[in-house]
């Protein structure tokens, strides 16, 4: 299940948006939908591109540039066991982390 709010342009997703999609495991009947994938940034032509904050379903965030749908550039990973680190990204391709500055 996907949900998308945010502006269109051509009936594609393009400039601020929030973009969540659902993943049904089977756990609970009450609500089976229990992990989620969300980005929150900036869209172009339907696909991730600028700015954004990417919560995957394991936990982890990332937080950073985006091109054409990929991680491109400096962003922030947040991994679910707590640690942070600054990471390079090209083509969605991790290139180097390294632990922030206090």
């Amino acid at each position: 299940l996907e949900k998308y709010v945010g502006f269109w342009k051509h009936s594609k997703p393009h400039g601020h948006g929030e973009h969540v999609i659902l993943f049904h495991d089977g756990a609970a009947i009450d609500n089976p939908f229990q992990t989620v994938n969300q980005y929150v940034g900036d869209f172009a032509g339907g696909l991730r591109h600028g700015k954004g904050i990417q919560v995957y379903a394991n936990g982890a965030v990332f937080e950073g540039r985006w091109a054409h749908n990929d991680k491109s550039g400096e962003g922030v990973l947040s991994q679910p066991d707590g640690r942070i680190l600054k990471a390079q990204f090209k083509n969605d391709v991790l290139q180097r982390t390294e632990q922030p500055e206090p």
